[in-house]
């Protein structure tokens, strides 16, 4: 279950750090994390076969996409 803020009981400082974002992003970050790896390792061939045909979630190269991507 999602925690929700009560935002009458935030000063406007910490108001200002959420910028109106209501989500929590990964790690209980505020902000959208960005992710600055530009190449993704897997365990095996088939695995990194399976990710390029879409078959199973994951990134190859950033140019192509990245997590920091994926949230925007």
């Amino acid at each position: 279950m999602k925690k929700q803020i009560s935002w009458d009981k935030v000063k406007p400082e910490t108001q200002s750090v959420w910028g109106g974002e209501t989500d929590v992003f990964p790690h209980r970050a505020t902000q959208t994390p960005t992710v600055n790896s530009v190449a993704y390792g897997y365990d095996d061939m088939d695995e990194w076969v399976q990710v390029t045909k879409g078959q199973k979630e994951g990134h190859i190269y950033s140019r192509n996409s990245n997590p920091t991507v994926d949230v925007l």
